[in-house]
């Protein structure tokens, strides 16, 4: 057993060393970073101070391209290396990807041999370039692509993990005027409204997956802006193409998501404010709701015998933050069924009812560095998993960050803690994991 931790311990300080160059360097660095704005391809409520809650660079450093007509183009984005060790296999994948435990088979859910994964990943870099340019009558033009390097990896052979593919993340035409705005295109649900504070874990922060979710989808949608003394309300609406993970071919229009018109439904309302004293707090609820017929597309029909042949897929989701002085806390709530479309419930599909939230607590006790603590739990209904063929129950989640954040340049360490309640042929069982990390950052 003492040899068994003293290998964990040994992979542990393995995936630190990994990451560990760009904090020597960075000692002794004195640079002050300016506000950060919000980029469409985060969260909307995430702009609170100290450190950064934005993945967005200050704009002083955004490459600005004056084009003709008046028009502009604007290039930013990050570059991010994570080390990282594992005492236990994560999904939907290791590294930055990895927010909840899986098993290591169906039959032997947990590690036997105290093994540890390490390694280093740099996939969650990303490029965002967005446009604008004036019409007439007061309204301006514009869009947005994001894309980042999480398209799984490419080739065969020893070097297959340092093969990263590109990946279209979001792009959509925008519209707007004065306090509305159209957007059009390949945009997020309206479920991502804040993220917790991580490095390590931006495209998929913790707790993705399960606690909290989202993705991107073709549609519609328009924010309407309300102002009162300090105070901004924002209405949006949107409509955008339905999913689900079949029974036809994911990636030809077949699944039952795509049978009919059947999208998802979505209204949002956000509100912000700032206090006499300085204090800036949020609150959001948002909803979302879809049925899923699952006769198929052309005849096409699920495999197996599902519990039922049509469902609604909807959620209801609160919640908001609040920063006074070197302190923020923020967290989502959340209810729904049959929300793997937005990566909610472990990613199962099916008619599964679900409950779960996240909080998470910082201080920023120097002008660079904070620290922060979160958990984050997620209920789904145990009959409805074991009736529609889902493995993963009730799941709990710890973390603690330490960041040294210039806004522009930052680093942090964290740890993961994992209890996950695991089912697989009427026989149950339970997972515990962790997961550390150590990253790096440079916003451009």
């Amino acid at each position: 057993m003492k040899s068994d931790k003293l290998k964990f311990l040994g992979g542990l300080v393995s995936a630190v060393a990994l990451a560990g160059l760009p904090l020597a360097a960075m000692a002794g660095t004195a640079a002050k970073a300016a506000a950060a704005p919000l980029s469409h391809d985060v969260a909307v409520l995430s702009g609170h101070k100290l450190p950064r809650h934005v993945i967005a660079p200050p704009a002083k450093h955004n490459l600005a391209i004056r084009i003709g007509g008046g028009g502009s183009l604007t290039v930013n984005g990050f570059l991010s290396v994570v080390g990282f060790a594992q005492d236990q296999p994560y999904a939907p994948a290791n590294g930055v990807f990895g927010t909840f435990p899986a098993a290591v088979s169906p039959t032997e859910p947990n590690a036997k041999s105290a093994q540890t994964i390490t390694g280093g990943d740099v996939r969650n870099t990303r490029v965002m370039v967005s446009f604008s340019h004036p019409l007439a009558d007061g309204w301006m033009a514009g869009g947005f692509v994001s894309s980042d390097f999480e398209g799984g990896f490419n080739g065969s052979g020893i070097v297959s993990g340092q093969q990263q593919n590109p990946r279209l993340r979001q792009m959509f035409i925008t519209l707007s005027k004065g306090d509305t705005a159209i957007k059009i295109g390949q945009a997020l649900s309206l479920v991502g409204v804040q993220f917790p504070y991580s490095l390590a874990h931006m495209p998929e922060p913790n707790g993705f997956f399960w606690a909290n979710g989202v993705w991107w989808y073709p549609g519609v949608a328009v924010t309407r802006n309300y102002h009162t003394g300090s105070a901004t309300w924002s209405v949006t609406g949107q409509i955008q193409q339905g999913s689900y993970g079949g029974p036809g071919a994911t990636t030809n229009y077949e699944t039952a998501g795509n049978t009919g018109f059947r999208p998802q439904w979505e209204a949002r309302l956000i509100y912000r404010s700032k206090t006499a004293g300085g204090a800036s707090w949020s609150a959001f609820v948002v909803g979302q709701y879809e049925r899923i017929n699952l006769g198929g597309p052309f005849g096409i029909f699920p495999a197996g015998n599902p519990p039922e042949r049509s469902y609604a897929s909807y959620i209801v989701e609160a919640g908001g933050a609040y920063a006074p002085g070197k302190f923020v806390v923020k967290g989502n709530v959340q209810y729904g069924q049959g929300m793997a479309n937005n990566l909610f419930d472990f990613i199962q599909s099916g008619a599964i009812k679900f409950h779960g939230g996240w909080v998470q607590a910082g201080y920023h006790f120097r002008p660079h560095w904070g620290i922060y603590a979160g958990y984050y739990y997620n209920d789904p209904t145990a009959s409805d998993v074991r009736a529609w063929g889902g493995h993963y129950l009730t799941g709990k989640a710890f973390t603690t960050t330490l960041a040294y954040d210039l806004g522009t340049y930052g680093v942090a360490l964290e740890w993961m803690h994992n209890i996950q309640d695991y089912t697989n042929a009427g026989v149950d069982s339970t997972i515990i994991a962790n997961q550390l990390t150590l990253s790096a950052i440079y916003r451009f």
